[in-house]
């Protein structure tokens, strides 16, 4: 889902402003929600609460993930929704895993 922002295209969930292209940055954007998470964990009573969270966290990885390689130039804007594919199948993921986790 996008909004028009003045000059900006907002991705709900990403923002052009967060600068994706800095490893530090990314590092922080997909393990500050996992810690969320687990913390959350701690004090949830409900036996659900591991789909839940596999809901939560594996569309936003997805997002970050596509959000990260678009702002690098290595994939188009319509190419994010692509990351949502389940991993084995997720041709996109492993093809750029060098510059999405490894390379600033």
């Amino acid at each position: 889902m996008e909004h028009i922002v003045g000059q900006h295209v907002w991705i709900v969930g990403c923002s052009d402003y967060v600068d994706m292209k800095n490893i530090f940055i990314y590092y922080i954007a997909i393990v500050v929600p996992f810690v969320a998470i687990i913390l959350w964990m701690k004090y949830a009573s409900s036996p659900f609460w591991p789909i839940v969270a596999l809901f939560l966290y594996g569309p936003y990885r997805a997002l970050t993930d596509g959000y990260r390689l678009y702002q690098k130039g290595l994939i188009d804007k319509k190419d994010i929704r692509k990351m949502f594919i389940p991993i084995p199948f997720n041709t996109m993921l492993i093809e750029h895993f060098r510059e999405l986790y490894l390379k600033r």
